[in-house]
This record gives C-alpha cells, structure tokens and sequence, in this order.
C-alpha cells in the first residue's frame, strides 16, 4: 500500500467532481456537444466522461487508502495490517502448495523456495507511566518518533509497517530470515528509538502537581518479538500466537539488561518451547 497519499485532497475531491458534474450538465442543456447537422459530438464527450472517470477513480483510490492508514504515522493501521497479513499468508500457502504438487509428480529437480516472511510486533515500553509523569503530548511524541524510525528503517517497497494500537506497531518483511531481520531491521529500531527518547526527555521536567514533580524518566524503550513464516507458523491464528508469546517473552525480561546492558529493550524470537 502506498503510504505517499494526500489527505487534503480528499475534501477537495468531491468540490471538483461535484463542480465537473455540473459543468458537463450545462454544456449538454447548451447544446455545446450537438453538431450543426443534429447529432452527438461522441468524441467531445467521451473525453469529458474519461475527465470525470479519473476524478472518481482518484477519489475511489484517496478513500481505500484513508480507511488502511494511520493518519498520524502515515504507517498502515490495523484494517490495512489485516488485509495485508492476509495477503502474505496467501503467498505463503499457494507456494507451498504448489511444492507439494511438484513433489508428487515427481519433479524434484523443479522445486522452488518456499515463499517466507518473518512478523515482529514491536511494543513501547511504560507508555502509561510517561504520560503520567510528562503528559499525553511527550508520549505522543515518543510514538511518533518511534513510527519514523520502523519507516525509515524497514523501507524496501515489500516491507510491511502498520501501528495496530497505541503503541503496538507490527513489522513484515518478506524474504529474510530471524537473524538477518534481527540484526539488520529491529536492533537499529531499538537501539535508534532508545538514543533520540534519551534525547527527548533530556532536560525536560516531569509534570509538577500539588506542590511536587512527578517521577523523571530518562530514556524510553521497545520489547519486540518475533517469528518466521512457514517454518513454525502455519495458519493466520499460529503466526499471530507465536508472536504474541514471544512479545511477551520480551516484555517479561524488562528490568533486566539486554546484551547491551540497557535494562529493558529486548527482542525474543518465538521457540516451540514456550
């Protein structure tokens, strides 16, 4: 899903088309497209009629994309994640069943790569405690800054990036495997975020009510889990499972250093045995 779309344009689309409408009804009651011997300028209005098929198909196009963004990030939201998820799912399926065709007629020379994606769901960390403690606008910030930092980190045309939730945001990237993603995509997501949050709160009090300032907080931080698809998921409902879990996971070990030794910040790929 392209993410460059205008908003604005969107409650300019039906001004125009209205005002396209009502140009074309005028030119017909004029008799603009009636020639001298009686009959029809086909060729007038057909290029009128392809003017008004690309504002609507504009318009058509401004709204799907509306109803799969989240506006503040420009990131897909939770309808777009879903359609897209799906999609991928899809791939995966239809290849493996297109392997196991080639496997019982016998063509193991022709087998192809199974098709795979790894899924990670990427968690802020005590989003709660910094509005408490600095107010909804610093935490919106840190959300922000965070959704710029999956964007400009994650930005083949193939990876897919959605906020799901508040601060819950999820990550596809087609064709790579754990280690790579790990390596390559979450830790400078985490390491990134944990650098420009340290940034952010920097020098800026806490909130100061009933005579005292609230408690400070001096960097913020992401849990993120992960898995692979095909390889320990299957359907929609294991992929989304197993990722939950090894969120969880991550999110259980906050307080304690992560290899860096920042206390909190860990990423955990999900294993059967949890």
């Amino acid at each position: 899903m392209k993410e460059n779309w205008n908003i604005d344009r969107m409650g300019e689309t039906p001004k125009i088309l209205d005002g396209q409408i009502r140009d074309l009804e005028n030119r017909i009651l004029s008799g603009e497209f009636t020639k001298q011997d009686g009959t029809i300028d086909k060729d007038a209005i057909s290029i009128t009629l392809r003017t008004l098929r690309s504002i609507v198909t504009t318009a058509f196009q401004d709204l799907y994309n509306y109803l799969q963004i989240d506006i503040p990030t420009q990131l897909n939201n939770s309808n777009g994640f879903d359609i897209l998820f799906r999609r991928e799912m899809s791939r995966v399926n239809r290849k493996l069943r297109e392997i196991e065709e080639q496997k019982k007629a016998g063509e193991p020379g022709k087998l192809q790569k199974p098709y795979s994606f790894v899924i990670a769901e990427i968690d802020m960390d005590y989003l709660k405690r910094i509005n408490d403690n600095y107010g909804h606008h610093v935490g919106n910030e840190c959300i922000a800054n965070l959704a710029k930092i999956i964007r400009t980190t994650a930005k083949r045309l193939t990876d897919i990036k959605a906020r799901v939730g508040g601060d819950e945001f999820y990550l596809i990237i087609p064709e790579k495997r754990s280690e790579e993603v790990i390596k390559g995509i979450l830790e400078p997501i985490r390491d990134n975020f944990y650098e420009i949050s340290k940034k952010i709160f920097s020098g800026r009090k806490p909130l100061h009510i009933n005579g005292s300032y609230k408690d400070k907080i001096e960097h913020g931080s992401v849990s993120i889990g992960l898995t692979e698809c095909p390889s320990l998921s299957k359907t929609e409902s294991e992929v989304i499972i197993h990722v939950e879990k090894a969120l969880y996971q991550a999110k259980a070990k906050r307080g304690t250093p992560n290899e860096k030794g920042i206390l909190s910040g860990h990423i955990v790929a999900y294993q059967k045995d949890y």
